[in-house]
C-alpha cells in the first residue's frame, strides 16, 4: 500500500506540515552499539493516527500502516491467554486462569532503502490515559530519556475459580516418571546438588479447566513432569502444547 492509499484511508489529509521530534535510537553497548537518528512526527500526532489506525481496524484484527511516510504503526487487539500459578517450592499448581494482553500498537520508522526497512521504535501506549508514547533505549534532544525504572507491585483484589490438585497423584506420578522433565530431561538434582533434588513441576496434559468438575485423574496416563520452562511454554497456548511440540521446538532452535 502506498503512502498515498493510506493517506486517503485514514482521513489524514496532507503529510505536511507537521510538528517533528527528532530522536536517537541506541542499541547494544561497547562494540556493538549501533545508533540510529531519525526525524518523526510528534508524540501527540503519534497518538492521534494510532487511535484512528485502532478505530478502523475492527475488534479482531491486526494491521499495519503509515501514519506519515517515515513510520509505520501496527495495532494488535486485546488477546486471549492462560496462566498457571505454581508453588515455586513444591512444583504443585495452585491456579489455571484466563486473561487477556492488552492490546498493543508499536511504532516502526520506515525507510524504503533498508535491505530491512522497518526498525522497531517505541510503543504508542492506548490503554492509560492520557496515552503515551514510549520509546526504546532511546536518547533525545527534544525528549526526556526513556527509563527503565517503573513503579511496581501495587496491590489488587482478584476474584478467581481455583481447582484442587491432589498431593497423592503429583507424588505417585513422580515415582513412576522420576522428577526429571518430559521434555528436556532436566534432572534438578543432578544440575543443582543436593538442595534441588526431586524438584519438578507436574502438568495435566488435559487442563482441569476444561472439565471444570471433579473427575478421575491417571497419574501416569494424565500427567507428566515438567521444568518450569517447559511447564510454562506449554501454556504459551490455549490449548496447551503438546510435550512433543515442545520437544519440536527445542529440536529445532539448535
Amino acid at each position: 500500500m502506498s503512502p498515498q492509499d493510506s493517506k486517503r484511508r485514514i482521513g489524514w489529509g496532507n503529510y505536511e506540515p507537521m510538528d517533528q521530534q527528532t530522536i536517537q535510537i541506541i542499541c547494544g553497548h561497547g562494540k556493538q552499539q549501533k545508533s540510529l537518528s531519525i526525524t518523526i512526527p510528534t508524540n501527540e500526532f503519534l497518538i492521534q493516527a494510532a487511535t484512528s489506525l485502532r478505530n478502523n481496524c475492527g475488534s479482531n484484527q491486526s494491521l499495519y500502516d503509515h501514519c506519515c511516510p517515515s513510520c509505520i504503526i501496527h495495532y494488535l487487539p486485546k488477546q486471549k491467554y492462560t496462566i498457571t500459578d505454581v508453588d515455586l517450592f513444591t512444583g504443585k499448581e495452585l491456579e489455571v486462569s484466563t486473561d487477556h494482553f492488552s492490546s498493543s500498537c508499536d511504532l516502526y520508522y520506515f525507510n524504503a532503502k533498508n535491505s530491512n526497512p522497518l526498525t522497531y521504535i517505541g510503543k504508542i501506549d492506548l490503554d492509560i490515559t492520557p496515552p503515551e508514547v514510549r520509546f526504546s533505549r532511546s536518547q533525545t534532544n527534544t525528549l526526556p530519556l526513556y527509563s527503565h525504572s517503573q513503579t511496581d507491585g501495587k496491590p489488587f483484589e482478584s476474584t478467581s475459580i481455583a481447582y484442587e490438585r491432589s498431593s497423592i497423584l503429583r507424588e505417585a506420578c513422580i515415582q513412576h516418571h522420576k522428577a526429571i522433565c518430559a521434555v528436556c530431561r532436566i534432572d534438578f538434582g543432578k544440575s543443582y546438588g543436593s538442595v534441588a533434588s526431586g524438584f519438578i513441576h507436574v502438568h495435566h496434559l488435559n487442563p482441569l479447566s476444561e472439565t471444570g468438575k471433579e473427575h478421575t485423574v491417571c497419574p501416569i496416563k494424565d500427567l507428566i513432569p515438567l521444568c518450569p520452562n517447559c511447564h510454562a511454554v506449554s501454556h504459551m497456548r490455549d490449548p496447551p502444547f503438546t510435550p512433543a511440540e515442545i520437544k519440536n521446538m527445542i529440536s529445532n532452535d539448535k
